[in-house]
């Protein structure tokens, strides 16, 4: 089964959509390390969405479906929301009041 996951993933981007197109594969690993991490955490981490040790083929493939279209649209968003941060850093650089009185 993965062996024909890999053919087609990878013909699709040789000679597919993915050369005139969105490819899956490409959006995924730009962001490759947050959804790596994300997966593990939905895999097997506390969000897991799947019984652990207790999922029979059906439940499996439909789990596995969600996380690779779950991750596809979490590497989307990463992706589009690139830049959009300069706000963030313009908060945390201005100057915040001390707690702590100066020493005289």
């Amino acid at each position: 089964m993965l062996l024909a996951i890999l053919s087609l993933a990878y013909a699709w981007c040789r000679w597919g959509a993915g050369q005139w197109g969105f490819s899956p594969l490409i959006q995924l690993g730009q962001t490759s390390l947050l959804v790596y991490w994300v997966h593990i955490e939905f895999v097997y981490g506390r969000l897991s969405i799947v019984p652990k040790h207790g999922a029979g083929i059906r439940t499996a493939s439909l789990g596995l479906l969600v996380i690779f279209l779950g991750m596809l649209l979490l590497s989307i968003w990463r992706t589009n929301m690139r830049g959009r941060g300069a706000w963030i850093r313009w908060r945390d650089a201005r100057p915040r009041p001390s707690i702590l009185k100066p020493v005289e």
